[in-house]
């Protein structure tokens, strides 16, 4: 784990990140730069002490959620602490959850994505995901692997430069390739754009965040079992349905089953 690289300059980073929240700026740095120390006080004693070492992760922790749950503000380096001290704690349900909130704020942090694949791997299920998904991740990397962010200004781009170049044209009758391609680049992060909108609306993403729990065929604890085994913390899914207190969710390999809504989290950034 990379946690060790995490310094001032990330304290820094985080006082710029805070538009607004309950706490002051003053107070948010102050529970952050806490929150750093203890979790590395957590990891100098754990080696000597694990009791000691968790009871300041777990301080780590207090902190850090606070700072989330008081704040208004999106901070990729706030989840990813979370992510780091929740995996210290041993619940990768949680910590899958922070990191995949990170990684939406941050898609290219190569810690971000370093830890989460970490952290995945110490998962009991195996779920594959199918082979149409993995195409298109493939295909459509841009869609995946550039930050929305980036994504709308390559979009109001595209869309600029074809209205020039749709100017030019009718102008001088010349230009006409550029306003194409431009057109065509503009079309491909708008489209990309109002996926992401509604993808976020209609099918959140979500992580099985208890230790085991049993999926079922129906919203009822009376339906029998989907599986032959219990789900286990870490599982990802995508959100299909809801009835009171449960979700209908989509596993990585397809399939469909229903489990409680205390045992997942959804993957949302207020």
């Amino acid at each position: 784990m990379k946690y060790r690289r995490i310094v001032c300059i990330g304290i820094f980073i985080f006082v710029f990140l805070i538009p607004g929240f309950s706490l002051t700026k003053d107070e948010a740095v102050h529970l952050f730069s806490e929150g750093i120390r203890l979790f590395q006080e957590g990891a100098e004693k754990e080696e000597k002490d694990e009791a000691a070492g968790r009871a300041l992760y777990k301080d780590a922790l207090v902190r850090f959620l606070r700072i989330a749950e008081e704040g208004k503000g999106k901070n990729s380096k706030l989840f990813y602490n979370i992510g780091n001290t929740y995996y210290k704690l041993g619940e990768i349900g949680e910590a899958i959850l922070w990191y995949r909130k990170a990684q939406m704020l941050a898609p290219r942090d190569v810690n971000i994505r370093d830890n989460l694949a970490f952290v995945r791997s110490l998962r009991i299920d195996s779920l594959e995901e199918k082979e149409v998904s993995r195409l298109l991740r493939t295909i459509l990397f841009f869609h995946y692997k550039i930050p929305h962010s980036i994504r709308v200004i390559l979009f109001c781009i595209g869309a600029a430069a074809a209205w020039t170049a749709a100017s030019y044209y009718l102008w001088k009758r010349k230009g006409l390739a550029v306003m194409l391609v431009s057109a065509c680049i503009g079309m491909i992060f708008f489209i990309s754009i109002t996926v992401d909108s509604l993808l976020e609306k209609q099918s959140p993403g979500g992580v099985i965040t208890v230790q085991e729990v049993t999926a079922r065929k129906g919203d009822n604890e009376t339906y029998e079992s989907s599986f032959t085994e219990p789900l286990h913390e870490g599982v990802e899914f995508v959100l299909v349905d809801t009835r009171p207190g449960w979700y209908y969710i989509e596993l990585p390999d397809s399939s469909r089953t229903w489990v409680p809504e205390k045992s997942a989290q959804l993957i949302r950034i207020h």
